[in-house]
């Protein structure tokens, strides 16, 4: 029987402390609208999203309702770079109906959690119907002790967790994700997803602090009626100064060092403290992007998103369909609509009615001379018609992630509704750029088309480029290929793709005055190659060297290899992470720490030994993982397993020890001892 109120003791005390977890989370994530816009103020949000303060919040009230089930369609019209559009694309909305969805079920284990503790609390109250002599054996005496068990062990078991997570946020935050996801909607990508840029990772941060400082509250309010209970009934019964047991220590020494951490500064860089972002170029186009290739990292960004005119930077759309949906044999007949639906200036290589070339031919046509009625031909040629191929363009930009964009025509001709972004524009030629045949024809500086069957004369032509024309006074032999584009609406618009040392950059200038598009171009290109570097997230290996009296090589008290460091160096990871590390020196301007971060993340700051090269006991055990994992850990690490085997087995004990040492149990023992002592024979005990 007194096991049994124990154990209904202790259900009753986890399942109310797992209500007051999941409460602390709602409260802290639904009631103050004030904590939002703090948040936003403090991580510069309104300028990664270009909205004001106003907007934002409307747009955070109704996805918070819809988080709480008070709106069936996540869908805010707001505006953002001065244009109107809908906040959350397909994705995000998606991502958070699985959201909402885990918050319903959330709440509805609070409440199935404070049912149980109601029950449990009646079952154990239902025990002690009969009168108890002592104090120490009534319904409070014991829900006290179980209140206060059940909350050390929670505690514990939830300050184990929190530092195995924090050891590696990134690998439990995924676990987390594996868990309650049964997709991958949840990965979103900051240049195209605008809710991950109102929730950055200093938002979480502030957020869990919150909750648990809150959650602490709650906490404290169990503890401290249940101690004063129990030191006043052993005060009544001892008359003299309360002896506390030592799980009553031990709890609230576990209480206080929770709240030590909370309370301690995280470890996170502002904004203003991300690598590169101080030292990035002015530029006078109204909007300009910089990417890496291969992984789509935004290394610079100028209004990417503002619609904009595109001028004949279109082509490149024209082009990307034409290749993936034509052989480069086939003929393309001209038409008097392709050739004569031009506005008068409009560019030209002089192709008349009925006159045929191959896709290949116009293709040279189209990127070199940025003839308009070769995108004309082209269309038709691959839709039967203009507007067939305009609907085809929208398609495919939509299937590429372009946002605001809206094709009217194939040529870039100006028209209205015919707008896109400079954002919308790098992802554009990004899959040009995979696409087979693009960057031979597009980088090619000169072409000749042979005589066709209307004209007996070749057309010469040459790229309009200028950086890709050796006798340009533009000219970078780090540029590939390219397009152009200029109308008086539009100003000078031009996307470029580039190489030097492994590291590709797309970069897209739009509405400069010319020629400051190359101007700005060239800035942004130096940019890129002089503050980054391209490796992978599992290879920093390529970093390894010896001492060439450039930099002295170093190797760290975890056993990382001899790495050749720059003073200040950025490396775009290929899993999307922008880690960037800095050497701090000392008098003598020898390295002696490392730090590195991702992002405005800080991961670890990493203490620097000189040593001589034969002497560095280089193995593969025992690398050090990071948030972006800079290498791969050699076996696999048991150590969270083993420090959760040893909770469990600690909360038994604690279990077992608080079940044992009630009163009842002690005076059990008390009278049996009594017992065997009052059968002893006295007189038969000599006493010398």
């Amino acid at each position: 029987m007194k096991a049994f109120r124990y154990i209904l003791g202790l259900i009753a005390a986890f399942t109310a402390i797992i209500a007051l977890l999941v409460g602390s989370i709602e409260i802290a994530a639904f009631s103050s609208r004030g904590f939002y816009e703090r948040q936003y103020e403090k991580n510069n949000v309104l300028a990664s999203v270009g909205m004001e303060m106003e907007d934002l919040m409307e747009v955070t009230d109704y996805m918070l309702d819809y988080l709480q089930g008070k709106q069936e369609v996540l869908s805010v019209t707001t505006t953002m770079w001065g244009q109107e559009r809908d906040f959350f694309n397909d994705r995000e909305r998606a991502h958070m109906a699985d959201v909402a969805q885990l918050n319903i079920n959330a709440i509805t284990v609070m409440w199935c959690c404070a049912a149980s503790s109601v029950i449990c609390l009646g079952a154990l109250a239902a025990s002690f119907v009969l009168p108890r002599r002592r104090p120490e054996h009534d319904f409070l005496s014991v829900l006290c002790r179980c209140v206060i068990t059940g909350t050390l062990v929670f505690i514990f078991l939830l300050g184990i967790g929190a530092v195995i997570v924090s050891a590696d946020f990134d690998h439990y935050w995924r676990i987390f994700h594996r868990i309650f996801f049964t997709n991958d909607l949840w990965l979103l990508d900051p240049s195209t997803d605008m809710l991950i840029n109102i929730v950055p990772l200093n938002f979480f941060i502030a957020l869990v602090a919150r909750c648990a400082l809150l959650f602490l509250f709650f906490i404290l309010i169990l503890l401290v009626p249940s101690v004063i209970y129990l030191v006043t009934i052993r005060r009544k019964r001892r008359r003299r100064r309360p002896h506390l047991p030592p799980s009553l220590y031990l709890s609230l020494l576990m209480v206080c060092s929770l709240a030590l951490s909370l309370a301690a500064p995280t470890d996170c860089l502002s904004e203003e403290d991300i690598l590169g972002l101080e030292t990035a170029p002015e530029i006078s186009a109204d909007a300009a992007i910089l990417i890496e290739r291969s992984t789509g990292t935004v290394l610079y960004s100028k209004n990417a998103e503002k619609s904009e005119f595109p001028a004949s930077t279109t082509k490149v759309m024209t082009a990307l369909l034409t290749l993936e949906n034509c052989n480069l044999e086939e003929t393309v007949d001209f038409t008097r609509t392709a050739i004569y639906a031009l506005t008068p200036g409009a560019s030209h290589i002089g192709m008349t009615v009925g006159e045929q070339l191959t896709v290949s031919d116009c293709l040279y046509g189209l990127l070199l001379p940025s003839a308009n009625e070769v995108a004309n031909a082209l269309a038709e040629h691959v839709s039967g018609s203009m507007p067939a191929f305009v609907e085809l363009m929208n398609k495919r930009a939509a299937e590429l992630g372009c946002t605001n964009t809206h094709f009217s025509n194939p040529n870039g001709l100006h028209e209205a509704d015919h707008t896109t972004c400079a954002r919308d524009l790098a992802l554009i030629l990004q899959a040009c750029l995979s696409t087979p045949n693009f960057i031979r024809i597009d980088s090619t500086k000169t072409y000749v088309i042979d005589p066709t069957n209307l004209v007996d004369e070749s057309r010469p032509m040459k790229t309009t480029h200028r950086m890709l024309q050796s006798d340009s006074s533009y000219y970078d032999s780090r540029v590939i290929c390219g397009k152009t584009g200029h109308t008086p609406e539009a100003g000078g618009c031009l996307i470029t793709y580039a190489e030097s040392n492994g590291l590709e950059l797309i970069c897209v200038v739009m509405n400069a005055a010319q020629p400051g598009e190359y101007e700005d171009t060239k800035r942004l290109l130096d940019y890129g190659f002089s503050s980054f570097s391209m490796t992978s997230a599992l290879d920093l290996n390529q970093l390894t060297g010896t001492n060439d009296g450039i930099c002295p090589s170093f190797y760290t008290s975890s056993q990382i290899p001899l790495y050749k460091l720059s003073d200040t160096q950025t490396i775009i990871t290929s899993d999307r992470s922008l880690m960037s590390y800095t050497l701090e020196k000392n008098e003598e301007q020898i390295p002696v720490m490392v730090h590195l971060q991702a992002g405005n993340l800080a991961l670890s700051s990493v203490p620097l030994e000189p040593v001589i090269q034969e002497d560095n006991p280089l193995t593969l055990q025992g690398f050090p993982a990071s948030y972006i994992q800079t290498m791969e850990k050699a076996g696999e690490n048991y150590l969270p397993i083993i420090i959760l085997c040893a909770v469990l087995a600690l909360a038994l004990v604690l279990i077992y020890t608080a079940v044992r040492n009630t009163p009842e149990r002690i005076l059990s023992r008390r009278q049996k001892t009594t017992r065997i002592f009052k059968n002893v024979n006295l007189k038969k005990i000599k006493i010398k």
